[in-house]
């Protein structure tokens, strides 16, 4: 067929004269991707994800619908008009996909700089595309335009910048310490996803333009949906976008959709194939609505989780202010008796006070992990970085136990290593780790040596503390629960009654806060246990 030869066509994409395999790759991947980009947009317009994601799926659409122009026509002013869209939405969306994918994991906008930068790239591309370097004269044989390879050299150009960006933006944020589990996983979702479609788009985009084939660049669109597939997953299992049920039901719909427009394709096909696509159509629609009403169910236990835990917070701060303000009152009339301000006190009566204050102390040590560790599961605590000495930090803070570890008959060994070790931290939090650590040794030592160390790793980059006991010792069983939120040790109440089970949970989510690492080692039960703190230092500039 030559150019010459006008192929009629019907709303610039219907002709008798394309294959069908064209329409099924095309329209449904479009239709699916464009409805979606809408209706995400539709139900936060003020998220910047949302609006990079309708403008990702919209563009994506378009690029097919142009696309489809350009394979049903061939009429010269048409491809020609089209022809140079198409280049330039092939690098929009997969720097689109890129942005997309940064914006998702950060929760924040890129740097103006990044904008510019992307934006000039894309502005180069409009403007070559637009120009005599892209091409000049058209192949009458094959209805295509005669191209010269700037544009394709500067399209894969662009390809490889976006994925060393974001397989780089990937491996940096996966590394973070401060990630937790499930975002981890959100995380490799949402990069397999972008991956995949990108892998799809650009290679097998490649593949056609190469070797001039038809069916490798019809499945490569179909890419798309492994994108939208990870993206329906986030939807559901991480409230990706905050559309919840709604979103799954969308997501239905337009699987119905998909399969329904088969029957497009399926006429004067036997009668066989025609019945297959039917009983699928069925099968989706029933599987369909199973899912919805599964998903419903789930986000409304959800929900009524998330209004418990609510009311959980509330009613901790609210009991725990009240008890904290009972002990106090009864702290300041023992404090009293114990001064001498009430008058002449027998020694028995002193004896009850000293115990009576030594409890409430204890009361409000264990209100206030309770509260430590609520705003931490919260997200609401406070922290003020500066930059620390931790080699006087270690001094002061062993100082203040000298004498608590004679008193037990505990042996006290404490060994600082002379090189500077400054780290960024908050000052009272971290005395809060190590204070804990100490008291915990104190408290499980019944009789024996407490060594606390401070040194620097092998290669520089991090500080060691270690507090190393001869007390009850740790079993399995005990390090699997005891930085988890109320776990204790399985003897743990026999040397210590008022034990919450919270203080090492808060001290793990400050060292985490802080990207560093704590871990506890023992041998077994009575052979003592060793907790050890890895914090990075500051480099020297």
């Amino acid at each position: 067929m030559y150019c010459t030869e006008i192929i009629k066509t019907t709303w610039l994409i219907f002709s008798s004269e394309t294959p069908t395999l064209l329409y099924y790759s095309h329209i449904p991947t479009a239709f699916i991707a464009v409805f979606l980009g809408i209706f995400v947009f539709l139900n936060n317009r003020k998220s910047i994800s949302n609006k990079i994601f309708f403008a990702l799926n919209i563009s994506y659409g378009l690029l097919i619908f142009l696309n489809l122009i350009l394979w049903t026509n061939s009429y010269i002013p048409t491809i020609a008009f089209v022809w140079p869209f198409t280049q330039i939405l092939f690098v929009v969306v997969p720097v689109l996909s890129l942005y997309f994918f940064y914006v998702f994991m950060e929760k924040k906008d890129i740097s103006l700089i990044y904008k510019i930068i992307w934006s000039i790239m894309v502005v180069v591309l409009m403007i070559l595309a637009s120009s005599k370097f892209n091409f000049s004269s058209f192949d009458a044989t094959l209805c295509e335009p005669i191209t010269s390879n700037i544009v394709f050299i500067f399209q894969n150009i662009v390809f490889a910048l976006v994925y060393i960006s974001l397989i780089f933006s990937f491996a940096k944020k996966y590394l973070s310490k401060l990630l937790t589990q499930e975002e981890r996983k959100e995380l490799v979702f949402l990069f397999l996803g972008i991956f995949l479609f990108l892998v799809s788009f650009t290679v097998t985009w490649q593949i056609a333009e190469t070797y001039d084939s038809f069916n490798t660049e019809q499945y490569g669109l179909f890419g798309m949906t492994a994108l939208l597939g990870i993206v329906s997953f986030l939807t559901v299992r991480f409230k990706a976008f905050d559309i919840k049920l709604i979103g799954s039901q969308a997501l239905v719909w337009a699987l119905v959709i998909m399969v329904g427009s088969e029957f497009m394709f399926v006429r004067g096909l036997s009668m066989t194939i025609q019945v297959l696509v039917a009983v699928t159509l069925v099968i989706s629609s029933i599987l369909g609505l199973v899912l919805v009403r599964s998903v419903k169910k789930e986000v409304a236990l959800r929900e009524s989780l998330e209004i418990a835990n609510r009311n959980q917070q509330s009613l901790i701060h609210f009991v725990s202010h009240q008890l904290k303000g009972f002990f106090t009152k009864s702290k300041m009339i023992f404090s009293g008796f114990l001064e001498g301000d009430f008058g002449e006190t027998s020694p028995t009566g002193l004896e009850m006070a000293k115990t009576g204050l030594q409890s409430d102390n204890n009361a409000v040590a264990m209100i206030q992990d309770i509260l430590g560790a609520s705003n931490l599961k919260a997200g609401t605590t406070q922290y003020n970085f500066n930059n620390v000495d931790l080699n006087d930090l270690v001094k002061e803070i062993c100082g203040l136990y000298t004498k608590e570890m004679e008193n037990k008959g505990l042996k006290f060994d404490v060994q600082i290593t002379e090189q500077p070790l400054t780290i960024f931290a908050d000052r009272t939090q971290i005395i809060q780790v190590f204070k804990n650590l100490i008291d915990n040794a104190i408290k499980y030592s019944p009789a024996g040596t407490v060594k606390a160390s401070l040194s620097l790793d092998p290669n520089g980059l991090k500080s060691l503390f270690e507090i190393k006991d001869t007390g009850i010792g740790l079993t399995e069983s005990d390090k699997n629960r005891l930085f988890t939120e109320g776990g204790k040790g399985e003897e743990s109440l026999k040397y210590n009654t008022d034990s919450a089970g919270y203080g090492l949970y808060i001290v793990k989510k400050i060292v985490e806060t802080h990207k560093g690492k704590i871990w506890a080692e023992s041998e077994g039960r009575g052979k003592g246990s060793k907790f050890c703190v890895e914090l990075p230092i500051v480099q020297k500039v």
